[in-house]
């Protein structure tokens, strides 16, 4: 940890600084720091800014967003998001902004962005087989059609994580325990890909919550205990936090 402070340090106020911060941001959400790990990125748009670089600001706005979005805070990521989409709202923020709006349930904005992306990507194959599927399965309101959304995206998957990860929640929702135990262990089977990716330790939450809908108290509980453990130092305010302690303390 000094290390990495003396790197910030180091870095104040030189080119790509914004990186480095990114990178710290990255590690402390991964703990579950949201706050923290906001202040990085803010600073890092800061930086951007300082440089006359508005569409790297939004971008980290939108890192900031898609984070505290994820763990369940709905009035802040949608700050952040008009913040950063004020700086920039080219195609690639509104794509990077569709997660944000869709976790708030702003369905007629995230299919705004799919029919603009459709528009400008047609033939990109990230966009069409990942990043669409992904939208579309975060909107829809039935489960086993979140599933067959997702399914375009199963042969390159495992080298964005995410549409495993909504594929779990989606089995969740359904009420498959063992069908969602095996997406979120597709994740954390696979821990060095994107190590620092917020979507390792929530697929730990997603098991234990896998576990527990099967019945399985036995594994539920010592899947609780590794997400607690890891998140043993998080904000204790956040949402999803919250949340798994209670479910955790009613298998006791």
């Amino acid at each position: 940890m000094a290390t990495v402070q003396r790197n910030l340090e180091w870095a104040k106020g030189r080119a790509g600084s914004g990186n480095l911060l990114g990178g710290r941001a990255a590690m402390a959400s991964y703990h579950g720091k949201l706050r923290e790990a906001v202040g990085f990125l803010q600073q890092a748009v800061d930086e951007a800014k300082s440089r006359h670089s508005p569409k790297r600001a939004a971008n980290y706005l939108a890192g900031a967003a898609n984070a505290v979005a994820a763990v369940g805070n709905l009035k802040e990521p949608r700050v952040l998001a008009q913040q950063a989409l004020a700086l920039d709202a080219t195609t690639d923020t509104q794509n990077g902004l569709a997660s944000v709006f869709a976790q708030a349930g702003d369905t007629a904005t995230v299919q705004k962005t799919i029919a603009l992306l459709n528009k400008e990507f047609p033939q990109d194959t990230i966009i069409q087989n990942q990043r669409i599927p992904v939208l579309r399965s975060m909107i829809e309101r039935d489960p086993a059609n979140a599933v067959e959304d997702l399914e375009p995206a199963r042969p390159t998957e495992l080298n964005y994580l995410n549409p495993i990860y909504q594929r779990g929640l989606a089995y969740l929702r359904w009420g498959k325990g063992a069908e969602a135990a095996t997406e979120f262990q597709k994740i954390l089977a696979h821990r060095t890909i994107a190590p620092l990716n917020l979507v390792h330790p929530l697929s730990q939450l997603g098991l234990a919550r896998a576990y527990a809908l099967q019945g399985d108290t036995a594994k539920a509980r010592t899947a609780y205990q590794d997400f607690l453990a890891l998140w043993k130092d998080a904000d204790p305010d956040i949402p999803i936090l919250i949340a798994a302690k209670a479910e955790y303390a009613k298998l006791k």
